[in-house]
């Protein structure tokens, strides 16, 4: 039988995936303002801290390190409030971090196998920055979690051919335009 996960916004790109076992974040802590983008206010910040959904992770992780998906000083203060939970990131952080590098990283995580691939971010200007896709499989079921990828990522298509993905998780443009629904 297939684990029923659940998904729980937070702001921006930022969300809580639960399932039996095991509760993941993903770009779930970032406080700098960015514009045209949501963040987390002190007052959002507590609300998150006493919600069920965003209670004892397992693991924080992060796409990648631009402000409106991480903030260093609040995820250092979500792993001292979690001390149990592990962070997952590419760019250097903390002292006993998991640090995403190279083309793909494999983790399994309570029986899941979470594979994380280096995915070319949306906009030129931003094609160097380390970024990674999520690909979660337990039990059969696949869930993917694009973060900021550039839309149609040649990478991504090669990453994900021949799986079957149950749920996906993208930004906004890759519903709303016809290059990222085509894909």
């Amino acid at each position: 039988m297939i684990n029923p996960w659940t998904v729980t916004l937070s702001v921006n790109a930022g969300l809580a995936l639960n399932t039996e076992g095991l509760r993941l974040w993903v770009d779930a802590v970032h406080d700098e303002k960015v514009p045209e983008f949501s963040t987390l206010t002190p007052e959002l910040q507590d609300r998150l801290f006493e919600t069920e959904a965003f209670q004892n992770p397992d693991l924080i992780c992060f796409t990648h390190c631009h402000p409106d998906h991480f903030s260093k000083a609040l995820c250092q203060r979500t792993l001292e409030r979690f001390p149990r939970a592990e962070a997952v990131l590419p760019e250097p952080f903390a002292e006993g971090q998991i640090r995403l590098s190279g083309g793909e990283q494999l983790l399994t995580v309570k029986g899941r196998i979470l594979s994380f691939h280096r995915l070319t971010h949306e906009g030129p200007q931003f094609r160097e920055v380390p970024h990674y896709g999520m690909l979660i499989e337990d039990e059969g079921e696949t869930i993917l979690i694009l973060g900021d990828c550039a839309i149609a990522d040649p990478g991504l298509r090669e990453w994900v051919a021949g799986r079957e993905i149950d749920t996906l998780i993208a930004p906004f443009p890759w519903i709303t335009l016809p290059k990222g629904r085509g894909f």
